[in-house]
């Protein structure tokens, strides 16, 4: 949710800018956590990141649909995986951005 607020809002202070990335960079061992546990599920789905496409404007174009879809998504696995991939996103982000 603070991700989706911070593109919506595209504050360019730096102060902001470095705040998204420490939050995003203080979740990576729950990512990591939750993304052992995904593996083993049944029904887990592959990612829909498209690598190939990805630079920041395209990021925070691809991050907006995916996550209205993830608001939308009732089945446990297909939001957990949105979930993943989202952060994937953010990760990307951050690790572009911060200097």
């Amino acid at each position: 949710m603070e991700f989706h607020y911070y593109l919506q809002l595209s504050c360019a202070h730096p102060l902001c800018l470095e705040y998204a990335c420490d939050s995003i960079f203080s979740a990576l061992d729950s990512y990591q956590s939750v993304t052992h546990a995904y593996k083993v599920l049944v029904n887990a789905k592959e990612s829909k990141i498209e690598w190939g496409r990805l630079s920041i404007p395209l990021l925070e174009e691809q991050f907006a649909p995916m996550f209205a879809e993830f608001e939308q998504e009732a089945n446990f696995e297909n939001r957990c995986r949105l979930l993943l991939d989202l952060f994937k996103l953010q990760i990307v982000f951050a690790g572009m951005s911060y200097d």
